[in-house]
C-alpha cells in the first residue's frame, strides 16, 4: 500500500511540475502571478475602496472575497478581474455594506 501511495503522490509532483513547464512555454501565468496581476488592476481603478477585498486564484479562476459600499463597486472590480489577461472565470463574492444601495 505505501509504495502506491509514493509512486501516487511522485506522480502528481510530476504533473504539477509539467503543467508549469507547459504554462511557461505557451506563455500563460500561474496563479500568483495572476493575481498579482488582479490586484494591481484593482488597486489601479479603485485604490483605497478596496482595503476589504481579498483576491483567490486557482487554475486561472479568479474568486473576489470581501466588503465595499455600493453595488456599483462591486459590480466595477468584478469587470476588472474580467479585463485581466489570462484570468477564464471570476466568482464575485463580495458583499455589499452601505445600506441605502444594499436595499436595507
Amino acid at each position: 500500500m505505501r509504495k502506491k501511495s509514493l509512486g501516487r503522490s511522485r506522480q502528481r509532483i510530476i504533473t504539477q511540475a509539467i503543467t508549469l513547464v507547459a504554462i511557461r512555454i505557451l506563455g500563460r501565468k500561474n496563479d500568483e502571478e495572476l493575481r498579482d496581476d488582479v490586484i494591481q488592476r484593482l488597486k489601479r481603478y479603485h485604490g483605497s475602496d478596496l482595503l476589504e477585498v481579498d483576491v483567490h486564484v486557482v487554475d486561472s479562476s479568479v474568486t473576489l472575497i470581501g466588503r465595499v459600499k455600493t453595488y456599483k463597486l462591486k459590480e466595477e472590480i468584478g469587470k476588472k478581474a474580467w479585463e485581466t489577461k489570462g484570468v477564464i472565470k471570476v466568482l464575485n463574492e463580495v458583499e455589499v455594506t452601505d445600506a441605502p444601495t444594499a436595499g436595507l
